[in-house]
């Protein structure tokens, strides 16, 4: 009894795979990008347009620099952190261990491995 229903369910998933690669998604041309005769993208035209009107709106943005000299901003401190140097790590941290650029370290003893 768990076979049959187990045999249908698989078919069932089957079928749906089937049907899910075969049925028409959105059509090809849907893809493709339509230009005007001049060769322009009107949709790009749309989005430089926007643009534009953007970079227009952010030109006309006036920034009080009052407020770098006021009292309050100069009572101000800065409580950032030195970073302090750290030891990098080993020249390729993909190389086997025991492997330090070109010698080969094993058990005390170094040999080369350029004459191989």
């Amino acid at each position: 009894m768990k076979t049959i229903i187990i045999i249908i369910i698989l078919a069932g998933v089957l079928f749906l795979g089937y049907w899910y690669y075969r049925s028409p998604g959105t059509p090809s041309g849907a893809l493709l990008v339509q230009t005007t005769g001049t060769g322009t993208d009107d949709q790009g035209l749309v989005i430089g347009q926007k643009t534009i009107a953007l970079l227009q709106e952010l030109q006309k943005v006036n920034i009080d620099n009052s407020i770098f000299s006021t009292t309050a901003f100069q009572s101000l401190q800065d409580f950032g952190v030195e970073i302090q140097a750290e030891p990098v790590g080993r020249p390729d941290p993909f190389a086997p261990v025991g492997y330090e650029g070109g010698t080969v370290v094993t058990f005390g003893t170094t040999t080369s491995d350029f004459g191989r």
